[in-house]
């Protein structure tokens, strides 16, 4: 079977067969259509550039958006890191660390626009559906 998986070459000896890794049913975390496919096209554009985090089991504790839109590309492999965490409190601690940070950031707008607006000189920027967002 030829393997699907675009990616970080850095990351080739983390692949593991995508149907290995399992989603956490326990995750408070929900993947709406339009972000699954919003990272799947970062994912087709710009490749995997970080592991998912699984526990020993291969059970998610953070990437499931990135495993549920490489799934959607179709792809066999994915780059997974294995948690050290041992501790079943400590591993769902940390997943909703890891959902929550993310929220938290905020965006320079100023800075954005500069990037968005350097973006659009190079690339058709509208076709990523991001210079709607941001206009």
């Amino acid at each position: 079977m030829e393997q699907r998986w675009k990616g970080n070459p850095l990351l080739r000896d983390l692949l593991v067969p995508i149907g290995d890794v399992r989603p956490n049913q326990g995750n408070a975390r929900r993947h709406q259509r339009r972000d699954i496919d919003a990272t799947a096209a970062s994912l087709g554009d710009h490749a995997q550039q970080e592991p998912i985090i699984v526990n020993q089991d291969k059970l998610i504790l953070a990437g499931e958006g990135r495993w549920l839109a490489a799934n959607t590309l179709g792809w066999t492999h994915i780059a997974v890191l294995a948690s050290s965490l041992d501790d079943e409190g400590q591993q769902h601690l940390y997943a909703i660390r890891d959902n929550r940070t993310g929220e938290l950031s905020e965006w320079d707008l100023g800075k954005l626009a500069g990037h968005l607006q350097r973006l659009n000189a190079t690339i058709d920027l509208p076709a990523t559906g991001l210079w709607a967002a941001y206009e």
